[in-house]
C-alpha cells in the first residue's frame, strides 16, 4: 500500500504558491517532494503536489 499526503497554498496579491508532498510507501522512509511556482492558485499547487508525489513512486 502507498499512502500519498499533499498540501498546497497560493498568495493571491504576489501570484505565487507553494506545494509539498510526502510518498509514504509499507516497507521504506518517506519521499518528500516540495516546489513553488508563480502565476499559481491554490487548487493549482495541489494538484501540482500530487502529480509531483505520482511521479515519486
Amino acid at each position: 500500500m502507498i499512502e500519498i499526503y499533499v498540501a498546497g497554498t497560493a498568495n493571491p496579491a504576489t501570484n505565487i504558491g507553494g506545494w509539498g508532498a510526502v510518498v509514504v510507501e509499507e516497507e521504506g522512509l518517506p519521499k518528500k517532494t516540495n516546489g513553488s511556482e508563480r502565476g499559481a492558485t491554490a487548487p493549482r499547487m495541489v494538484l501540482k503536489a500530487a502529480i509531483e508525489a505520482l511521479g515519486k513512486t
